[in-house]
Formats: structure tokens, C-alpha cells, sequence
């Protein structure tokens, strides 16, 4: 029930994760996710794929300095919502490269750091979070080499 068969296809497997991607953007809005970064395998189905969940999401998609090939538009840096008294910025910082340091297919980034820095420079907020999708070393690199995260 929970793996596949021989009979399977490629194709059918392809749609199954779709699906699967489809279904967990649902559950994320219905939590009322503030925001999300996305991450190397969120390409794995092609830029037009990725742009239709993040068109449909009710939630942003933050990656500063990254754009998705044949889109409109690149993804929002970062967001600020209002809790309670505070203003809480979040900055997206997406680590897109793999081992060899090659971009998934459809996918173009800036500089980590100069981004992050422009993104955390533009926010007016009481308190800036870095929402970071990559390894512990993209995480160390991006907290010692950008002022203003606090968390």
C-alpha cells in the first residue's frame, strides 16, 4: 500500500510526488505557515512545476537573490508579520547548489551573503529571522557572515 510496484511507471511515480507536494502545501496553508524556503529538491519537477505550487500557495515562498526560469518574477527576500506588539522579519536564504556546486535546472542565484545582507538591511523590524534551507554549513556561513539575524 505504502510502496511501489514493479508495474509502476516513472511517470506515475513523478505524479505521485506532485501530489504529495500538492497535498503538504494544503496542510502548510491550513497552519497558516507564515512562510517557507525552498530548497534544491523543490526543482526536481521542473521551474514551470514549482511555479504553479508557489502561485497556489497561501503562504510565500522567501529565497532572496533566487529566481526560477520563465517566471515573472523572482522570490520575495523576506516577509514582516506583526506579533502582537513586535514586528518579526523573516528572510528566506535558500543554499540551491549541490556537492559540485551546480544550480538545480531552472533555478539562477545571487550571492548568498550580499543578498541576505540587502534583504536584512530593507526590513524594518523589531526582531529578523533567517529562515535557511541548506546543510549546517550554509547555516554557519550565513549567521557568521550577516549582521542583524537574531535568530
Amino acid at each position: 500500500m505504502f510502496h511501489g510496484s514493479p508495474e509502476g511507471s516513472a511517470e506515475r511515480a513523478r505524479d505521485q510526488e506532485v501530489l504529495r507536494a500538492e497535498t503538504l502545501r494544503e496542510i502548510l496553508g491550513r497552519l497558516e505557515l507564515s512562510a517557507a524556503s525552498p530548497g534544491p529538491l523543490d526543482f526536481s519537477f521542473g521551474s514551470r512545476t514549482l511555479e504553479r505550487l508557489r502561485s497556489e500557495a497561501a503562504f510565500p515562498l522567501l529565497a532572496a537573490g533566487v529566481s526560477v526560469e520563465g517566471s515573472s518574477s523572482p522570490f520575495v527576500p523576506s516577509v514582516t508579520r506583526e506579533v502582537g506588539a513586535v514586528r518579526v522579519g523573516i528572510v528566506g536564504l535558500s543554499d540551491l547548489r549541490d556537492e559540485a556546486g551546480d544550480l538545480p535546472e531552472g533555478a539562477s542565484a545571487e550571492d548568498i551573503l550580499a543578498s541576505g545582507r540587502a534583504a536584512v538591511g530593507a526590513l524594518h523590524a523589531d526582531i529578523v529571522v533567517a529562515l535557511v534551507s541548506g546543510d549546517r554549513r550554509a547555516a554557519r556561513l550565513i549567521a557568521t557572515g550577516i549582521d542583524g539575524f537574531d535568530f
